[in-house]
């Protein structure tokens, strides 16, 4: 009984805080705090989903590009690209509506970026938009009147396209969006190129544009509609450069016909009946301003 009481009148030590003590411990608690914060920021979807969205949003806001886009397999292969020097905060910001627009188009589910989303996720868009994608200029063997599936190998001359990622070609021809499966057999040279998911779809952009204008009829005296439609002056070719022009890329090299060819007899004839109309000689550009890698014509590619 008495070693209970005893017991029971054991009073229980108290526990004696410093400053010192009380400030580490508060700290602890407002690190922890913050890490788990921190940890449930990164980890959450929707906030990743946020970021990349933004992020989009920056890069169609802002008219410069990445500092260079590596070639490939061609580590020695770079080119410069003019990068603005001011900051972020005082980049002239384009009005609201077109970036709205622009995006719209990126996250139209039925559209090549769109896809894109769909399957990665904002995160494959973003990679896309920034990184280097390969798109090119081919020449296919032109039939005029006679079926596609015939090649006349030259002899009518060619007709030139954009091949765009996701099968997309942007092209001067009456058959509304047709794939490239249908023209690869009758292929003559390409010209392959790299250039940012941006510029990309710049130039596909630029194109939805302006083909339903040259689809028209067109009205005498303007570039687009077909009854302005001449051969070397406003043709297929002509078209090509426009939407690569316009989009910040350099014009094609490729020629509109072989030597030898009926294309090419033809084209001397009306030059000794025209001497007044332009010389017929492959097209001739500034490429100084260059955004795009220009390597050899391949037809392996």
């Amino acid at each position: 009984m008495s070693v209970s009481n005893n017991l029971n009148n054991q009073k229980t030590p108290e526990i004696t805080w410093s400053a010192q003590d009380a400030d580490i411990i508060s700290n602890g608690i407002i690190a922890e705090a913050r890490r788990k914060e921190k940890q449930k920021s990164s980890n959450d979807p929707e906030r990743q989903k946020d970021l990349c969205l933004e992020r989009i949003k920056n890069i169609l806001r802002d008219d410069s590009e990445p500092p260079f886009l590596p070639c490939p397999n061609k580590t020695s292969e770079s080119f410069p690209v003019r990068r603005s020097s001011k900051l972020a905060t005082q980049r002239p910001s384009r009005p609201g509506g077109p970036v709205i627009r622009e995006l719209d188009q990126l996250f139209d589910g039925s559209s090549f970026t769109g896809k894109l989303i769909k399957s990665g996720g904002p995160r494959a868009l973003l990679r896309y938009l920034n990184r280097p994608q390969k798109y090119s200029i081919a020449k296919v063997s032109a039939t005029w009147i006679f079926p596609s599936s015939v090649n006349l190998h030259g002899q009518l001359g060619y007709h030139a396209c954009i091949r765009l990622p996701g099968n997309r070609l942007s092209e001067l021809e009456k058959v509304k969006d047709r794939s490239w499966q249908e023209l690869a057999p009758r292929l003559a040279e390409e010209e392959v190129r790299y250039a940012s998911g941006k510029q990309i779809e710049n130039m596909w952009r630029r194109d939805r544009e302006l083909i339903p204008l040259y689809r028209k009829w067109g009205t005498r005296g303007t570039q687009e509609g077909w009854r302005n439609y001449r051969f070397y002056t406003n043709d297929c070719f002509t078209y090509v450069n426009r939407v690569l022009r316009d989009s910040g890329q350099p014009e094609t090299h490729l020629e509109r016909t072989s030597p030898g060819t009926f294309a090419d007899k033809m084209v001397q004839i009306s030059t000794l009946l025209t001497p007044s109309a332009p010389a017929l000689s492959p097209d001739s550009s500034q490429t100084n301003n260059s955004r795009a890698i220009l390597l050899k014509p391949s037809r392996e590619d």
